[in-house]
């Protein structure tokens, strides 16, 4: 068995490495788990505490980290729509270190992510979706992994909530999201570094099949397998065949 299974474990905790700086105006309330219709929701559900990232299955085609995030706004409500805020999307600063030190260029550490989500009023949430660590550079993170860390290095995504209000920018406190890096170490059925092998020609039991997270490249074991023009196929584009 993969080491990545009790790394998966532990990452649904409480969010107390995502804890905003302060309780301002706007206010991250949490990373969350995304549910199987992948809609990014603005109720409260299961917190993320840490992520995993397969640059393997980046490399392969699929984005990069994202993040789910439930935002509020916090302001009092004094009518005529004055403490209304616009959400615009996130600011993100990238702290690397180590083995990536030297990969990712600091201009690309630092950046904006548009990404608008409607009018948030007084005392409401709403949810906020959002590539944190860019298809780009995770690519580049690349050459760093093996597959064969005992200990897998990470890269903390330090990211706060952007909106405007009456016409000026308003954010909310920054929150810190630790990431691991892999590579291959969520396609369930490769080896460790190893990109996964052909479909077998009858295709995989269906009822066998791990579908992985919205995003195959993070947090969850996915089934692969490389079809034809050595095209990798994952989740739900399997093939499949019914089992006995």
């Amino acid at each position: 068995m993969k080491r990545i299974h009790s790394l998966l474990a532990a990452l649904p905790l409480a969010l107390a490495a995502g804890c905003a700086d302060f309780d301002g105006p706007l206010q991250i309330l949490q990373n969350q788990v995304m549910g199987d219709d992948c809609v990014v929701s603005g109720t409260l559900g299961l917190p993320r505490s840490g992520g995993v990232l397969d640059v393997g299955l980046v490399e392969a085609g699929y984005p990069g980290y994202e993040v789910y995030l439930v935002v509020q706004n916090n302001l009092a409500n004094k009518g005529l729509g004055v403490d209304d805020v616009q959400m615009e999307g996130v600011d993100v600063e990238l702290k690397v270190g180590g083995a990536f030190g030297a990969l990712v260029p600091v201009g690309q550490r630092n950046f904006f992510v548009q990404r608008y989500a409607g009018v948030l009023r007084p005392g409401a949430t709403v949810g906020l979706a959002a590539e944190v660590i860019p298809r780009q550079v995770a690519a580049e993170m690349g050459p760093a992994i093996s597959g064969s860390e005992l200990e897998l290095p990470s890269v903390m995504a330090h990211v706060r909530a952007v909106g405007k209000r009456a016409g000026g920018s308003i954010t909310s406190g920054w929150i810190d999201f630790p990431v691991k890096v892999c590579r291959w170490c969520l396609a369930f059925n490769s080896k460790p570094g190893e990109k996964p092998g052909p479909c077998p020609p009858g295709g995989i039991v269906e009822e066998q099949i791990r579908m992985g997270q919205c995003n195959p490249a993070q947090d969850g074991e996915v089934t692969c397998c490389t079809g034809g023009n050595n095209v990798l196929l994952c989740g739900d584009r399997v093939p499949k065949k019914k089992g006995m």
